[in-house]
């Protein structure tokens, strides 16, 4: 069996478009989510929001593990005796786990003390940051799909043409259709005057040879 290698890298490169887009679509929420709560003017904070991408990843990446840790301590510091949550944690078990959750609620103290005293940059810097990045990978979406739409798109568009398709009105009937018939009548008529000329022909034909043969 013969490999088709074209098959093959047309499939890899959409494969690659696609880890791409969604790849640009994160990065977009990460760059506006720290854009928000950066400090300074406009172009302060879309510098701070794109140079912080990296280490902003990493943390959104670790952050399902982390979440994981901090509900399991939570769980067996309700349910383990204190004794021996100390010895199986330790003593800043608790305080680490506080710690974590306040990082959040200082984000959005920052975010809410941005947005009251520098409304206008905050907002821009953020849609600035968001839009570029996600026309980006809009501009991907449509390199991948060939400006088809995707899978479910042009099933959808195919289902709907079925459906719709079968209630439409009956086409109405072409206006050249009866002139295409009058030439036909025309020639019919000409046929049907003509037969009776004819006839009257045979009958004098056959009453002159009749005289002829009287005589």
């Amino acid at each position: 069996m013969a490999i088709d290698w074209e098959d093959i890298l047309k499939s890899g490169g959409k494969l690659f478009l696609l880890v791409l887009e969604y790849s640009v679509k994160l990065t977009a929420v990460v760059v506006a989510a720290v854009t928000l709560s950066a400090r300074g003017t406009f172009g302060e904070k879309l510098g701070a929001g794109f140079s912080s991408l990296s280490p902003s990843l990493r943390k959104l990446f670790d952050a399902p593990s982390e979440i994981s840790g901090a509900a399991s301590v939570i769980h067996e510091y309700h349910t383990l005796p204190a004794s021996a949550f100390h010895e199986q944690y330790g003593a800043d078990a608790i305080n680490g786990v506080l710690a974590y959750l306040n990082g959040g609620i200082v984000y959005l103290q920052t975010v809410t003390q941005n947005f009251a005293n520098q409304p206008f940059s905050t907002f821009f810097a953020a849609l600035v940051a968001f839009g570029g990045l996600y026309l980006l990978s809009f501009i991907l979406r449509f390199a991948r799909q060939k400006g088809q739409g995707s899978y479910l798109t042009r099933l959808e568009r195919r289902l709907a043409s079925r459906i719709f398709d079968e209630f439409k009105a009956p086409p109405r009937p072409a206006k050249n259709h009866v002139s295409e018939t009058e030439p036909g009548l025309k020639k019919q008529s000409k046929q049907q005057i003509a037969s009776p000329q004819k006839s009257n022909e045979y009958l004098q034909d056959y009453m002159r040879s009749a005289k002829n043969g009287g005589m």
